[in-house]
């Protein structure tokens, strides 16, 4: 997902983009996620929900005993609400907003769950936009050029060949560490 979101984004701002998938279907984990956090949302606004980002923080920091980076948590925070109104404009639809658990009301739920948001919005607007994408391609090797170019080794997962990709810019979103050695 957080691959998917920079490839579409370089290529609305006028960039090339070549979206490599090491597995045979993109998503991966994001697949199967029901939505994302978010406080402060168009959505929470318009079913007249109010959550405190600063109490949102302060459970959070709690929880984690103090070992959370309150600072990180309070970007986190401060743009959740635009990440879900960018999600939106990109054409994700949201089935609704619920608490997970006990908690407040901040987890946005995807329409088809993180399948449908990768699958029936993000993934093809990239590929209308002229984006490339190869599935069952990874990045092997990563070397920066003398006059700032770069040079991305990738290798076909399927037959074992290699070749080598001038890139101006390189995004790594090396996506769900679950299954990622």
């Amino acid at each position: 997902a957080a691959g998917q979101a920079a490839a579409l984004t370089a290529q609305e701002n006028g960039a090339s983009v070549l979206l490599l998938e090491k597995g045979r279907h993109t998503g991966g984990s994001a697949n199967y996620s029901e939505g994302i956090f978010a406080v402060g949302s168009y959505l929470q606004k318009e079913k007249g929900i109010e959550v405190s980002g600063t109490d949102v923080l302060k459970e959070e920091v709690e929880y984690s005993k103090y070992k959370a980076d309150a600072r990180i948590w309070r970007k986190y925070v401060d743009s959740s609400a635009e990440n879900v109104q960018w999600l939106a404009n990109e054409g994700v639809v949201f089935e609704r907003v619920q608490a997970m658990g006990a908690g407040e009301a901040t987890w946005h739920i995807y329409k088809g769950f993180g399948y449908g948001a990768i699958h029936n919005a993000l993934e093809p607007k990239f590929l209308e936009l002229g984006g490339e994408l190869l599935t069952s391609v990874a990045a092997t090797a990563l070397k920066l050029n003398e006059d700032g170019s770069k040079t991305v080794t990738i290798r076909n997962e399927a037959d074992g060949t290699t070749e080598d990709v001038l890139a101006k810019v390189v995004i790594l979103a090396a996506g769900g560490y679950l299954n990622n050695k």
